[in-house]
């Protein structure tokens, strides 16, 4: 699980259409590569995360949409 697209870009790679399904609606968890290279400065991945497959399982959080609704229900 990740928070958004960025942090997502960081840690796998994928083609346009599995950007798209990751950021729809629906939210699904889209299997997309690992990269190759180390992730970046602020993600790391712990060694044992699928060490010999090449996949991954992302989703993008809703937690800070979620967050949002909840403050805006509680102001009316």
């Amino acid at each position: 699980m990740v928070s958004d697209h960025s942090i997502a870009k960081e840690v796998v790679e994928g083609c346009d259409v599995e950007w798209q399904a990751l950021e729809s609606q629906a939210r699904p968890i889209v299997l997309m590569r690992k990269r190759n290279a180390q992730c970046g400065q602020d993600v790391k991945l712990a060694d044992d995360r699928a060490p010999n497959v090449p996949y991954l399982g992302v989703m993008c959080c809703l937690i800070r949409h979620c967050i949002i609704c909840c403050l805006q229900s509680l102001r009316n």
